[in-house]
């Protein structure tokens, strides 16, 4: 399955690049996932998250105080935890419940 360029077109040159440098085994099946979300934050950025998270915020109130998507808190969360458990340093750790914010889905 090739890259579809017109979704793509913009990241076509990059996509290239990629596969060249780290994707050596199927050159053309790169994807590139979640493109329509913002992965930058600043260090304050991140450190605001921190503190809202170990306060016990909900990824929805976050949303709501800092004007960020939902996904994008949670992927942020994420890098916190994971930078936590790499560096072994005072951090956070995920919490289904802040998580769901009160959301408890049936299956």
């Amino acid at each position: 399955m090739k890259v579809n360029t017109e979704t793509y077109s913009g990241h076509e040159e990059t996509i290239k690049r990629m596969e060249s440098v780290y994707l050596t085994k199927e050159p053309g099946e790169t994807v590139v996932i979640l493109e329509e979300l913002d992965f930058t934050f600043t260090r304050s950025e991140l450190a605001e998250i921190k503190r809202l998270w170990k306060k016990g915020v909900t990824l929805q109130e976050m949303t709501r105080k800092l004007y960020r998507n939902e996904n994008e808190l949670f992927l942020a969360v994420f890098h916190l935890t994971f930078q936590n458990r790499k560096n072994g340093t005072d951090g956070i750790a995920l919490n289904l419940s802040q998580i769901l914010g009160g959301r408890h889905e049936q299956n």
